[in-house]
């Protein structure tokens, strides 16, 4: 008689589920595609700040009346030449604001500059937040009033309204305070922790808060219109 010898069981691994499979499928797609994305985007912009450098040496060539052909090869070699130099660590000198003022290494002066434009931003997002999001509830509970409208209405000249304008305004605005009532409110030039701050401050805040309480008004109206919201409030909440 022939002998049956039992095998060993060999423990059977679990079969990932098709959910499984198609979440961390789903996963890796999304971060691939994450990763393409930012790549164009990175090469886009490195593209624009190389078109907008070409520019600017073709125009100042061409502003010293060369001829078109001779201002394009010299966009071109400087072009080339500045790109070797800041991919060296050398990123020039600023231009002098008059006599008085002589150049400077932009390395040396570059920390100082972003310490500044980081304090106005951040200072400018904060504000324009803290004012905004309420501002926008506020509108949306009273959306039928008149208020709201008049929220609406500036926010929207803050959207349309250029910044360069803006600063523009104030600048003459001030001014012409100083000049009438013979004391001045806050500089229109300069930089300084202080009164100095103000006037940059109200031009870079002004567009994120409109922005910021429109979006809020949309947002909190498309929730108020949810059928939940109106059950709740149909059973007396």
């Amino acid at each position: 008689m022939e002998k049956i010898y039992d095998q060993p069981s060999r423990p059977l691994s679990p079969k990932p589920s098709p959910v499984e499979t198609t979440t961390s499928q789903s996963r890796s797609g999304l971060f691939r595609d994450f990763l393409i994305f930012i790549g164009r985007r990175l090469l886009f912009g490195i593209a624009v700040l190389l078109a907008i450098i070409f520019i600017a040496y073709f125009a100042f060539a061409a502003a010293q009346g060369i001829d078109v052909a001779s201002s394009l090869q010299q966009a071109v070699g400087e072009t080339a030449g500045y790109v070797a130099r800041v991919l060296q660590g050398d990123l020039g000198f600023s231009s002098p604001r008059s006599v008085a003022f002589r150049p400077q290494p932009i390395l040396e002066i570059l920390p100082e500059a972003m310490m500044r434009s980081l304090a106005l931003i951040g200072i400018s997002l904060l504000l324009s937040t803290a004012i905004g999001v309420p501002l926008g509830i506020w509108a949306a509970l009273r959306r039928h009033g008149k208020g709201a409208l008049a929220i609406l209405i500036v926010s929207f000249i803050g959207i349309s309204t250029p910044v360069f304008f803006l600063a523009l305004f104030l600048q003459i605005a001030a001014i012409e305070y100083t000049q009438y009532f013979g004391q001045s409110i806050v500089p229109v030039g300069g930089f300084g922790w202080d009164k100095h701050l103000v006037l940059p401050i109200l031009v870079l805040t002004a567009r994120p808060l409109a922005q910021i309480t429109r979006i809020t008004f949309v947002t909190v109206c498309d929730n108020l219109d949810e059928d939940y919201v109106r059950t709740a409030r149909g059973k007396g909440l």
